[in-house]
């Protein structure tokens, strides 16, 4: 694709209508004089516009004999993304060649990662997040220099499940980000899922993926005295219970974290159906 006319071309974009119409478009009614919507050079000039700045931040070089374009830099826009997560479930040891990446450890047990010596490798970085199912740490070592936290400074740092952590090589050590030791927030990669199908008062369920998810359970006495329960990991986190106004509908939320058991139990007295809810 490339900005190509049959005739007419200016060598300087177009400049939006001084009136413009907003809206959508219509194709009038003579009936009552309305005329039909005229959309201008600048509307043809904003479509062409939004389809080069893919092209380009795709590498693509504008052709007009080309008609796939537009899909070639989605293609090498995607990998480009793609190409900057290292998934790993055991030690690494990384190598200069890896800079830039977000390294990614979905394993169960603690593992070390590796960086390469900082000695004349200034500028190098990574991102190193711990997304373990089971708690397990990262120590994320050097072979030479130091790796500097703050004013801190030793061989070794360790990451804690759900944080993760940016370093660069300053030429003769590994540094910290200030602002780069997070923690994978709640929500991060996460959809609110209606399970209400898949879930039932009284039975006991599991968080067993790598994050902590938001359990939300809504519900509606079926007689007037009720009492509602949900417990998480064995702890009873909220209550609810209901008098003469069973009509209510009464909500219960929790988060739970990863390989943690959860449960809603009735008490007292019975419930209707459920709208069960849960972010993960």
């Amino acid at each position: 694709m490339d900005r190509v006319y049959e005739s007419g071309a200016s060598a300087t974009p177009p400049t939006p209508p001084t009136t413009p119409s907003t809206g959508y478009p219509s194709r009038g009614n003579a009936s009552t004089g309305t005329m039909p919507t005229v959309p201008g050079p600048y509307m043809f000039h904003q479509l062409v516009e939004e389809v080069m700045a893919v092209i380009a931040a795709g590498g693509v070089t504008p052709s007009s004999a080309t008609l796939n374009q537009l899909k070639l830099a989605l293609d090498a826009i995607y990998c480009a993304r793609k190409s900057l997560f290292l998934a790993i479930n055991a030690s690494i040891t990384l190598t200069a060649a890896d800079s830039g990446k977000i390294i990614e450890y979905t394993g169960a047990s603690s593992i070390t990662v590796t960086l390469p010596t900082p000695v004349g490798n200034a500028g190098v970085n990574f991102r190193v997040e711990n997304r373990a199912t089971a708690g397990g740490l990262i120590t994320l070592t050097t072979p030479s220099g130091a790796i500097y936290f703050y004013a801190n400074s030793g061989a070794s740092i360790a990451i804690s499940t759900f944080y993760g952590v940016e370093v660069y090589s300053d030429g003769t050590s590994w540094v910290v980000k200030s602002s780069a030791l997070q923690p994978i927030s709640l929500g991060d990669g996460q959809t609110w899922q209606d399970v209400s199908l898949a879930r039932a008062a009284g039975v006991s369920y599991t968080n067993t993926t790598a994050k902590p998810i938001e359990v939300s359970v809504s519900f509606q006495a079926a007689v007037v005295s009720v009492q509602v329960t949900l417990t998480v990991g064995g702890v009873i986190v909220q209550q609810q219970g209901s008098g003469a106004e069973n009509s209510t509908k009464r909500t219960l939320q929790a988060i739970v974290p990863p390989n943690t058991n959860y449960v809603m139990t009735v008490t007292v007295g019975s419930i209707g159906a459920l709208l069960w809810a849960e972010l993960r």
